[in-house]
C-alpha cells in the first residue's frame, strides 16, 4: 500500500483564509450594509433553499473535516437574519462540518439583505469552487430571476436595488440578471434552459459530451417525452443531434405532447440504420495490385477504371461460380 501523503491543515486553512477574504471583500464591495460577526448556534443556521451547488466530497471532505477537528471554524459563514433564525449565503460545509464534529456554536458574518441579492450571494461565494457544473449555475441564474418576476406589489425590496433605485428602469428581467451576474443575457437564457432537463437526460448527455445546443433543444420536450426518450438512449447508441430532437419535438407538438414511446424507438431504430449505412458508405477499401495484372488498356493510375474492372471481375467469378 503506498504510503499516505500528510494533510497540511495550516496550508488548508490559510487557503480557506484567503478564498474567504476574497469573498467576503466583493460581497461588502456588492452590499455595503452596516453587518457584524457573531457567534451564533449550528441549530439557528437554516440551509438556503436556492443553493443547489453540490456538497463537498469524497477525500477532500475528509480533509476539510480534519481541519475543522483540529482547528475549528476559521473563517466565518455568511448568514442573513429570518426571523429568529438565520439563513445561510455562504458556509453550508462548514455547518455541516461542525456539526460533524460536535461544534455548538460558529461564528457568522451577518448580512441584512433581501431575497435577490441573497440569491446572487449565494453563487458568487460558489464561483470560486472546483467543479462547479453548468446546471448548478442554470439554478443560481433562474433563482434570481423567478425572485425578479414576482409581482412588484408583494415585496418591494425586489424590485429596488440597496440604495432605493429601480431596478427594471424598463430593462427586461434576463437583462438585470445579467448585469447582477456579470454575464451576457444570451448565457444567462441558455444556462437556465438547463433546468428544465430531467438529471437521467442531463448526466447522459454530460457522458456523451452533447454540444449545448443540442441539451438546450432537449429542454424544450415535456418531462414526460425526455424520461421516454431516455429509456431509448439507454437501449440504442443513438446519436443525439440538434436534427434528431427537433423531429422528437415535431412529433410531440403533433401529438399535443403525447408521444408514443414505441414512435421514439422507431426513430431510433431508423436512425441507427442510418448511421450504419453511412459507415459502410464511408468505409475506404485498401488495395494494393501486383504489377502486371491489370490489362495493358487499363490505366493502373485511373481510380476509376481500376475499380471498375475489378467490380467486372468479381462479378465474371459470381456468375461462373469460380473457386478462389
Amino acid at each position: 500500500m503506498p504510503a499516505r501523503i500528510p494533510i497540511n491543515f495550516d496550508e488548508i486553512i490559510e487557503s480557506q483564509k484567503v478564498k474567504s477574504q476574497e469573498i467576503m471583500e466583493e460581497a461588502t464591495s456588492l452590499y455595503p450594509k452596516k453587518d457584524m460577526v457573531e457567534n451564533i448556534e449550528v441549530e439557528k443556521l437554516l440551509d438556503n433553499p436556492n443553493n443547489r451547488f453540490h456538497k463537498i466530497e469524497g477525500e477532500k471532505w475528509e480533509e476539510f473535516l480534519g481541519s475543522i477537528k483540529e482547528h475549528g471554524i476559521q473563517v466565518p459563514l455568511i448568514v442573513r437574519p429570518v426571523g429568529t433564525n438565520y439563513e445561510i449565503i455562504a458556509g453550508h460545509n462548514r455547518k455541516r462540518g461542525a456539526i460533524e464534529s460536535g461544534i455548538v456554536k460558529v461564528p457568522c458574518l451577518v448580512k441584512d439583505i433581501d431575497d435577490v441579492e441573497a440569491s446572487v450571494l449565494v453563487a458568487i461565494t460558489n464561483s470560486q469552487r472546483e467543479n462547479t457544473t453548468e446546471i448548478e449555475w442554470g439554478w443560481a441564474y433562474r433563482n434570481t430571476y423567478e425572485l425578479l418576476k414576482r409581482p412588484s406589489g408583494e415585496r418591494t425590496d425586489l424590485t429596488c436595488d440597496h440604495e432605493g433605485h429601480r431596478l427594471d428602469d424598463g430593462k427586461k428581467t434576463v437583462d438585470i440578471v445579467a448585469e447582477k451576474y456579470g454575464v451576457g443575457s444570451t448565457t444567462i437564457k441558455r444556462k437556465i434552459r438547463l433546468t428544465y432537463l430531467i438529471k437521467q437526460i442531463y448526466d447522459y448527455c454530460k457522458s456523451k459530451k452533447v454540444n449545448q445546443d443540442v441539451m438546450v433543444e432537449l429542454s424544450y420536450l415535456t418531462e414526460e417525452t425526455q424520461f421516454k426518450i431516455m429509456s431509448c438512449f439507454m437501449d440504442y447508441e443513438v446519436e443525439i443531434t440538434k436534427e434528431f430532437v427537433k423531429v422528437v419535438r415535431s412529433i410531440e407538438k403533433e401529438k399535443d405532447g403525447n408521444v408514443d414511446i414505441d414512435d421514439l424507438y422507431n426513430l431510433c431504430e431508423v436512425k441507427n440504420k442510418n448511421a450504419e449505412k453511412n459507415k459502410l458508405r464511408d468505409k475506404v477499401i485498401k488495395y494494393e495490385l501486383p504489377d502486371g495484372i491489370l490489362p495493358k488498356n487499363i490505366n493502373a493510375n485511373n481510380k476509376k477504371q481500376v475499380e471498375e474492372y475489378i467490380l467486372k471481375a468479381l462479378i465474371y467469378v459470381l456468375e461462373n461460380q469460380i473457386e478462389l
